[in-house]
């Protein structure tokens, strides 16, 4: 795993590289979720629970940053029409922030 003070770099738009300067410290929320995400979970605020924040506000933490969150609008599984953010990291990232030694 790497410390938060060590970089990493994957590519986003072709050549552009982006550098991951500052990872979220260990034992944080914010941790946590990005661990989650790097397993390749899609987390919803049901399926991380409702233990401390609201997960959106790790997931803004995380987006600042700047690691590469995705966000897909999802049925609400409790039925009904409200929909639900579902956060997630594509493979292709995932798999570069793995080479970089994130995990």
């Amino acid at each position: 795993m790497m410390l938060s003070n060590q970089s990493a770099q994957f590519p986003l738009f072709g050549d552009l590289l982006l550098c991951v300067k500052k990872w979220p410290r260990g034992g944080t929320m914010a941790h946590a979720v990005l661990m989650r995400l790097l397993s390749g979970e899609r987390l919803t605020q049901v399926s991380y629970g409702f233990h401390s924040w609201r997960l959106g506000a790790h997931i803004h933490v995380l987006a600042e940053l700047f690691f590469p969150i995705e966000r897909l609008e999802v049925p609400n599984p409790h039925g009904g029409k409200l929909v639900i953010t579902e956060y997630y990291l594509s493979a292709e990232n995932i798999r570069l922030l793995r080479q970089c030694g994130a995990v």
